[in-house]
């Protein structure tokens, strides 16, 4: 309310108030009256929206309190910006300067790079292995295309090999007309071998020999 209320009911209202009750105003300094009252703009307050809001400092009554005296880091009528602008000072409200030191500047920079280079380590590393990986994996299936026609041929040969050792053994224990009888027999089968055991001799010879053929020592009943 803003007046007194009168002996007859009435209200003597302050001054740019009117209304039974003293509830509208004629008066409106930072606003616009809507409906007999003050609406205030922004940063503004009061009955008339004449007193100034200020955000940091205080309101400065040597212009009708129509601006504010601001603290250093401040400046505006409102005390709503920075006093200073620039790449180190922090944006409204801290508005205050942040230096770094600058060995705290290089150690930073150095963590970066440290790190960098470790990412790039490791991803070469990375790299390597699965080349090193690749390259093995292929070795193998070539070692293992490759194992099964060596080791046939070879026991091919062991077989081929006990079997003579064993009849020269069988001839070295026969007498001496017998053993000549038993070496022409020998020798005409082996003329008469299919021509499939010749090519699989052909064979093992471009094959390496896992033992190497002895000469059969003289005997004295040769």
């Amino acid at each position: 309310m803003r007046g007194e209320r009168l002996p007859d009911g009435g209200c003597a209202c302050q001054p740019y108030f009117f209304g039974s009750i003293c509830q509208y105003t004629s008066r409106c300094d930072q606003g616009h009256i809507r409906h007999g009252r003050c609406i205030c703009q922004k940063d503004w307050g009061g009955d008339y929206c004449h007193l100034i809001v200020c955000h940091y400092g205080y309101p400065d009554v040597m212009n009708r309190s129509r601006s504010c005296i601001c603290p250093p880091k401040y400046k505006g009528a409102h005390c709503d910006q920075c006093a200073q602008v620039g790449p180190k000072i922090g944006v409204y409200p801290k508005c205050a300067v942040s230096l770094i030191p600058r060995h705290a500047m290089a150690r930073k920079k150095t963590k970066s790079q440290i790190r960098s280079h470790l990412v790039i380590i490791l991803g070469a590393c990375g790299f390597l292995a699965v080349v090193a990986l690749a390259m093995a994996y292929v070795h193998y299936r070539r070692k293992k295309a490759k194992n099964p026609e060596i080791e046939l041929a070879r026991q091919q040969e062991l077989n081929e090999r006990a079997a003579m050792l064993t009849e020269q053994a069988m001839r070295s224990a026969l007498p001496g007309p017998q053993r000549k009888r038993s070496l022409l027999g020998t020798f005409q089968l082996r003329r008469d071998f299919p021509s499939e055991r010749r090519s699989s001799g052909e064979r093992r010879r471009s094959l390496p020999y896992p033992f190497a053929t002895r000469p059969r020592r003289a005997t004295a009943d040769d």
